[in-house]
């Protein structure tokens, strides 16, 4: 079977189910074979989401076992693998092992010690990243990015206690910079996205977005 072709069916089914489904909404109650074959799709829906999470618990086992299988592979690595499968194997020891399952005492204990402050790890990280990202940002080259520097200067100095207690116009200045500019700005912001996924829909349903078939294949 050739690229395209491998290409083209999945760009087909896409389009042939996505006009199905605009067809199911406009459909009057009525037609109750519509309807009947949206609800049909919708759990096969589901039932291909669920096998597809099994797959992909299954790729992610095989790619740490391959990290530690290669003897090129960096010690930094090793280590990233095995501590997943300590855990992993933790997870699903405890899970299988107490009745009450994942709402057992023991993998409430593993969730609530182990899962919850690594979530906050990691999201401590990306609050030092979006920091970085901040900076990078407000470097001013520009009237656009003096623009944005501005704006974050005075809605950081708003929410500091010590912004409204030394200039007192701030906290009126900022509400009204909240409640007027940044509105506008949201708004023109949803247009834009509104207009953008009408758009990639459209393209979806008549075959020509293949973006994501050509990411995934990469």
């Amino acid at each position: 079977m050739s690229r395209e072709i491998k290409r083209r069916i999945p760009i087909g089914l896409i389009s042939v189910i996505t006009a199905f489904f605009l067809i199911e909404y406009f459909a009057a109650p009525s037609f109750t074979v519509i309807h009947s074959v949206k609800g049909e799709l919708t759990v096969w829906g589901a039932l291909i989401a669920g096998f597809m999470l099994i797959f992909g618990v299954f790729i992610l086992l095989r790619h740490h076992f391959l990290q530690l299988a290669v003897r090129h592979a960096g010690w930094q690595d090793k280590v990233c693998s095995i501590v997943f499968f300590a855990a992993f194997l933790a997870f699903l020891a405890v899970g299988f092992s107490t009745p009450a399952r994942v709402a057992g005492a023991n993998y409430r204990w593993i969730y609530q010690n182990m899962y919850t402050p690594t979530g906050s790890a990691i999201l401590a990280l990306c609050f030092f990243w979006c920091v970085y990202g901040g900076y990078r940002t407000f470097t001013i080259k520009s009237w656009e990015s003096a623009a944005i520097g501005l704006g974050a200067v005075i809605y950081m100095l708003r929410l500091l206690p010590i912004g409204p207690y030394y200039i007192p116009q701030l906290a009126p200045f900022g509400d009204w910079v909240l409640s007027t500019i940044n509105v506008g700005a949201t708004r023109g912001g949803t247009i834009a996205v509104g207009i953008a996924a009408l758009i990639l829909g459209f393209r979806t349903l008549i075959g020509k977005e293949t973006s994501v078939l050509e990411a995934t294949k990469e």
